[in-house]
């Protein structure tokens, strides 16, 4: 191999390097906000957009998420877990979050700790800022929304 093919090889394998370092980065950031309430609360669907499908990204001891495939385009789909007392972090989100409660409960810190049971729907508007946690092994459905209308704060939305 000449020279000038190492050197277009080694210049995009850094180039792609820099590309998962940066993206690992910006992964660790969000896991960050979604585990504290300290700091930025704010996780963009852009940002959650980039997270790799089938893998479980954990929070803290007790709560972790898995990006699934979606049905519709413009919807990011995520099934949650939430061991006995987990919690998440104080956050919000710059488009529509819709929670389908599928085992156990979900207890809302922000709307005077609401419990929420199977068969529950919790949503949470744009930039609404939300604290989950249960006190029982939980699952649930995630979906975030992305209409292109709903992402201006203090504007009105539409569920669809």
């Amino acid at each position: 191999m000449t020279s000038k093919k190492l050197s277009i090889l080694r210049e995009a394998w850094l180039r792609k390097r820099d590309e998962v370092a940066s993206l690992d980065e910006e992964v660790v950031n969000m896991l960050e906000i979604f585990h504290n309430d300290e700091g930025s609360d704010m996780v963009s669907y852009h940002e959650l957009s980039k997270l790799q499908f089938e893998v479980p990204y954990y929070i803290n001891e007790k709560v972790y998420f898995i990006r699934k495939p979606s049905k519709h385009p413009n919807q990011l789909f995520f099934v949650t877990h939430m061991g006995a007392g987990g919690v998440f972090g104080k956050q919000r989100h710059d488009v529509l979050e819709v929670c389908n409660i599928i085992q156990g409960r979900l207890i809302e810190q922000t709307q005077e700790d609401k419990i929420y049971h199977v068969g529950d729907t919790v949503t949470y508007g744009p930039y609404t800022i939300h604290k989950p946690y249960t006190d029982i092994d939980s699952i649930y459905h995630v979906i975030f929304k992305n209409n292109k209308t709903n992402t201006t704060p203090g504007k009105t939305y539409e569920t669809q």
